[in-house]
Order: structure tokens, then C-alpha cells, then sequence
């Protein structure tokens, strides 16, 4: 079939293409007259064939020449010329399957009229017309026509069809959207592209040109579709979505890269855009959190200046390891162990910077839900513990030593998310590891060791985050007071003011006081035996950092962020949750007086749902070093153990 296309493209270039049906007549007659040879004379025989051309001329008359829209009456003279043009292609090829030539003429007038249909993008108040005749139909089954440039043609019509950008100047914007659904439900247009994307592999394996461009249309549609509400649950829904998996793995095309690229692409906006649909996705495609841990392996020993293929592998995998189904893969395929890698390893000049971001990024939310037990184990047992203290004293230690000498408060000087991502990262260690365990054991170790020097890193970072916030909270506080002599609190204006003040203290460190709260109140509860440390090192930081002052930050806490419960925790489960959590938070108890159930409260209380900003992160240098192959625990996969702390 490769012969045909490159038969067809090689005639749609010769300057004739454009000539109407009459100026055709006379090249036919000069042709007759002329019995010269020519290298395309094989391609001109078949302009001779007058029943072709009385076909087409008949059919110009009947319905009209001109292609232009203007209301319902020409969109239906269109139409029926693109009926009979679809009709009139099947029937010649039916009958001249063996002399391709011979349907030559009946192709182009298909492909001319096909593009002829995008002029119905401008008016959308038309496409009800365009559906309830059914052409919409038959349009979508063109895209598995045998010729490419055909099904391409029918793939950027729709496309221009279905761009939202048109909806701008119309007034029933839900014509467009109802021509979207109908495509994606009705006319399974997934199942098309992707036999059409089939049949391209098969093409270019079989020598015919390049396809990289006809893909590519063919994956723009679909981010087309991406975009209409309901959508990317229908695709993520269906198996057929595996081919953009298949394709990130090992794309079969000559120029595989921005293939890749865009598959990637398309499955995070749809994983983003289809939550209750991303367990589907990952049944469908099991391989993918394998792939995208391989790809971003590359990184390692390869260039690692960001692209927008690592980019969106980091993106991908940090999706994909919230659900239960996918933490179970990143461990069975040592993502923790790939992602303890980077962080250690990964140098921090701003080309690769990205990479050690996007790794402790991903493992913050493996180790997110009450089912991340078995990542928190799996932390601690290949070495993390010293990547996650060491790459925070690192971080903090010029920090510190900067706000001694200058404005104390009034910045933050060290990376806010970097400090508070490895924080969060310890909290949920503390939170998730069973009290009698070895690696909760090795936690509260690495916390007390050195004279509490980590402890004493983390007070100090807590005394500047909560000095700084209390003078974010006096400026909210000046701003709110002028807001209310204008307005209620529950005007629109006053509410999206003080969502964007929360989101203020958020950027001032609002999680990282939070966290290391947390990490305070489980030290000091393990069997008792730091209190009087703890103590110690608050009433050093004086104003803002008593046991007082935490008690009053959770409670706090508790009342401005959502408390996620699991999904089996009935009603009257959330109040006893709710009235055991005052209770902890209320009285200074000792370890032997917390119930199990006070543990539970606590264990839970903290995995909250709040809002956050996006930023980038920023790390500090450290040189890539090959490690001693030693230690409890031994991956194989992607390098040798770290060493144990």
C-alpha cells in the first residue's frame, strides 16, 4: 500500500493539483494530441479515462462547485458530495483493486473534498446538522482509510473541529463538546487512532516515508479530546490506551524521540485529569512504571540536562506511586532504591538539579498513605536515612549560619520546598514504621545521635520558619482589618483573599512547621526518654518554641487543614478519631497512659490534604561517588548498597 500513498503524494505535487475539472479536459485533450514521452506519462494515462471525469463534472453540477459554508442549505450540499465522493472512492477500488492507478482520480477528489470540511470549524452552530446526518460517521471511518494521507486529512479536520478555541465566538458552546463526546463514545476514536498508528508502523517498516508527522497529528487529536470534561476516563478505560505505553518502552518509528515525547506526555494529562481512572490505566499497562524507571536510569551515566521526556517520566511516577497498585510495582522494580540514588548522587549544577528534585519528590508521595509501610522499610534498609539527614544538615547549616549575621526573619534562607520534603519524608518514616521495629529504632536513632544535633538542626529551622510566619501573619492580619471595612467574610472577594494568604503562609513555611511539630511530639512520646532533652534544646530558641506552642500549632493544624480519613472508617469511627486526637493533643501524657487507640489518632492526624504551591526546587552540590557493596539490604538493579548508617 506504501506504493500507492507515494504514488498518490508524487501526482498531488505536480502543478496541475489545483486546476479545475475543465482545465483537466484539456490537459486530456493535449495529452491525446501529444504522443510524446515522458518519465510521468504513466501518471497522466490516467486522466484519459472520460468516464471519470463525466462522473465527477455530472456530480460538480448536480450538488454545486463551491465548497464555501454559509448555512444549513450548503452544509448539506457539501455533505452530500462528500457521501458520494466516500461512495464513489470504495466502489473504484473495489473494482480496480489490482490497478491502483485506475482509482487514482476518485482519491484525490476524496482527499480534496475531506479537507473542504474544515471550513465547518468556523461555524459550530452547524455541527448538529453535521451529526444528526450522519456524516460525522463516516468522516471518523476514514481515518481507517487504506491511503495515510487520507486517514491524516480526516485526523486534522476532526482535529480543527474539536479545538476549544473555537468555542470563544459561539454562542452553544456545548456543540462542540457535544461533537467531542459523540467521537470519543460513539465512534470509539481511540480504537481508530490506534489501528491507524498500527498501520503507519507497518508502512514505514515496509520502506515508505518518514511518519513521524502523521503521528504526531494522530496523538494531537487525542489531546484534542484530552480537554473535554469526562473524556480522559473513557480513554484511560479502554486497553487501546496501552499503545502509548507500548510506544514509551520501544517506539518502533525511524524517529522515535518526539513520539516518545508526546506519548508521555498525553498519558500525564490524562492521569491528571482522570483520578478515579488511574488503577485502569495501571492494569492496562503494568510495564510502565518499569519503563519510566529505566528511561530516567539513563540519566545516571548519560547526559542529565532536563528535557521534557525525564520531566514527564518524574511526573508520571509521582501519580502513579499514590495508588496502592503502583507502590507495589516502584518496590518490586526498586524505584526507592533509583530514587535514594539520585538524591545522593546527582550533581546539583542547575542542568541536573531537576532529576534529584523530581526523585525526593516521588518519594514523599510513595510514602504519603497509611499503606506506605512497606516504602518506609524499604527507605531506611538501603541507606536512605543518611541521604535524607545528610542532604538536610547540608541544606540548612548555611542557612542558619546566614541568618545569624543579617535580617534574621525576614526571609527564608534555604530552599523551602527541598527542606520541606525532606522533613516530610521523616515525619512519615516516625508515623508509618511500627514503634517495635529495627527501622523505627534506626530513626529515632539518627534524630539523637551526635547530641541531637539533627533535633537541634530541625528546633532552629522551626524558631526562623515560625518567626517569619508570625510576621506574614501580622501583615495578613494589617490587610484583613482594611478588607473588612469594605466587605463581609463571606463575600467573593474576601474568600479569594484568604485563600491566597494561606497560600502566603504555605510559601512561609506553614508544612515545615507542621511536620517538624510532628517529629517533635514522636520523639518526645518514644518511651519518654528524651523529654528533658527536647526541652532542653526548645527553651534555647525562646520565644515561639515551647511544648505549649506545639500543642497550640497542632491544634491549629486541626482545625484549618482536612483530615483525610481511610476509606473504612465509618462516622462514628472520624468522631472518636477527632475526640482522642483533642485529647492527645490537649494533655501532656506520658508514653504508658497513650491507648493503642490515642496511637492510631496520632498516627493518622497528620495526613491531611491541603493546598500547595507549585516551585521548583533547589539542591546543593554533591559529587557523584561509587559506593562500597555492603549493608543489610542488597539491590541489584540499579547499584550497589549504600552504606548503612
Amino acid at each position: 500500500m506504501s506504493n500507492i500513498d507515494d504514488l498518490f503524494r508524487a501526482h498531488r505535487k505536480r502543478s496541475d493539483v489545483n486546476l479545475e475539472d475543465h482545465d483537466r479536459q484539456k490537459i486530456v485533450k493535449l495529452n491525446l494530441e501529444n504522443d510524446e514521452d515522458s518519465s510521468d506519462k504513466n501518471i497522466d494515462d490516467y486522466y484519459q479515462k472520460d468516464s471519470i471525469i463525466s462522473y465527477i463534472n455530472e456530480k460538480e453540477l448536480e450538488i454545486g462547485n463551491s465548497h464555501s459554508l454559509e448555512d444549513e442549505s450548503s452544509l448539506k450540499r457539501l455533505l452530500l458530495k462528500f457521501e458520494r465522493a466516500v461512495t464513489y472512492n470504495a466502489e473504484q477500488r473495489s473494482k480496480y483493486h489490482e490497478d491502483p492507478i485506475k482509482f487514482l482520480p476518485s482519491e484525490e477528489a476524496l482527499h480534496d473534498i475531506v479537507k473542504s470540511l474544515s471550513s465547518l470549524a468556523i461555524i459550530p452552530s452547524l455541527y448538529p446538522t453535521f451529526i444528526s446526518v450522519g456524516s460525522l460517521s463516516t468522516l471518523v471511518s476514514l481515518i481507517g482509510h487504506e491511503n495515510s494521507d487520507i486517514a491524516d486529512s480526516t485526523i486534522q479536520v476532526l482535529k480543527e473541529l474539536t479545538d476549544q478555541d473555537i468555542d470563544e465566538n459561539e454562542s452553544d458552546p456545548t456543540n462542540v463538546e457535544k461533537l467531542a463526546e459523540i467521537i470519543v463514545k460513539d465512534e470509539n476514536i481511540l480504537s481508530c487512532i490506534v489501528a491507524h498508528l498500527q498501520r503507519l508502523q507497518i508502512e514505514e517498516k515496509e520502506g515508505s516515508n518518514n511518519m513521524e508527522e502523521l503521528v504526531l497529528n494522530s496523538l494531537s487529536l487525542l489531546d484534542n479530546l484530552h480537554e473535554f470534561d469526562g473524556l480522559p476516563s473513557i480513554f484511560l478505560a479502554d486497553k487501546k490506551i496501552n499503545w502509548l505505553a507500548e510506544n514509551i518502552r520501544e517506539c518502533k518509528f525511524i524517529s522515535p524521540e518526539r513520539i516518545r515525547q508526546y506519548c508521555l506526555e498525553l498519558i500525564f494529562v490524562l492521569l491528571q485529569s482522570a483520578a478515579t481512572m488511574r488503577s485502569r490505566f495501571l492494569l492496562h499497562s503494568p510495564q510502565i512504571i518499569d519503563t519510566l524507571l529505566v528511561i530516567l536510569s539513563g540519566y545516571i551515566s548519560g547526559p542529565n540536562k532536563e528535557d521534557e521526556i525525564g520531566t514527564n517520566c518524574v511526573n508520571i511516577l509521582q501519580i502513579l506511586v499514590l495508588l496502592d497498585s503502583g507502590r507495589e510495582e516502584f518496590l518490586a522494580q526498586e524505584g526507592v532504591e533509583l530514587m535514594i540514588l539520585f538524591i545522593k548522587t546527582m550533581p546539583s549544577s542547575s542542568s541536573s538539579r531537576w532529576l534529584r528534585d523530581g526523585a525526593l519528590n516521588i518519594l514523599v508521595d510513595a510514602i504519603s498513605s497509611f499503606k506506605s509501610e512497606p516504602v518506609a522499610k524499604r527507605v531506611v534498609n538501603c541507606g536512605g536515612l543518611g541521604v535524607i539527614f545528610g542532604n538536610f544538615s547540608k541544606s540548612i547549616k548555611e542557612a542558619l549560619s546566614i541568618a545569624e549575621k543579617h535580617e534574621k526573619h525576614a526571609k527564608l534562607h534555604f530552599n523551602r520546598i527541598l527542606v520541606e520534603n525532606l522533613i516530610s519524608v521523616m515525619a512519615n518514616l516516625l508515623r508509618l514504621l511500627s514503634d517495635e521495629s529495627d527501622e523505627y529504632v534506626r530513626v529515632i536513632g539518627k534524630l539523637s545521635e551526635s547530641g541531637f544535633s539533627k533535633l537541634t538542626q530541625m528546633i532552629q529551622v522551626r524558631a526562623l520558619v515560625a518567626e517569619h510566619l508570625k510576621i506574614i501573619d501580622q501583615n495578613i492580619k494589617a490587610q484583613e482589618s482594611e478588607l473588612l471595612k469594605e466587605m463581609n467574610e463571606g463575600d467573593p472577594e474576601y474568600i479569594e483573599a484568604d485563600t491566597e494568604w494561606f497560600i502566603r503562609r504555605l510559601d512561609g513555611g506553614l508544612e515545615i512547621l507542621k511536620k517538624i511539630d510532628v517529629i517533635l511530639i514522636w520523639v518526645w512520646l518514644d518511651k519518654g526518654q528524651y523529654k528533658a532533652d527536647i526541652e532542653d534544646i526548645l527553651s534555647q530558641q525562646g520565644e515561639g518554641c515551647t511544648l505549649n506552642d506545639i500543642k497550640t500549632n497542632l491544634t491549629k493544624y486541626k482545625e484549618e487543614l482536612v483530615i483525610s480519613y481511610p476509606d473504612n472508617r465509618t462516622d462514628n469511627e472520624n468522631k472518636d478519631f477527632d475526640e482522642e486526637l483533642d485529647r492527645l493533643i490537649a494533655e501532656n501524657v506520658d508514653q504508658n497512659e497513650i491507648s493503642i487507640k490515642q496511637e492510631t489518632a496520632l498516627l493518622q492526624a497528620y495526613n491531611v490534604t491541603a493546598v500547595s504551591t507549585a516551585s521548583s526546587h533547589h539542591f546543593e552540590k554533591i559529587e557523584f561517588q561509587e559506593f562500597d557493596a555492603h549493608g543489610k539490604y542488597n539491590p541489584q538493579k540499579w547499584f550497589q548498597p549504600l552504606s548503612q548508617e
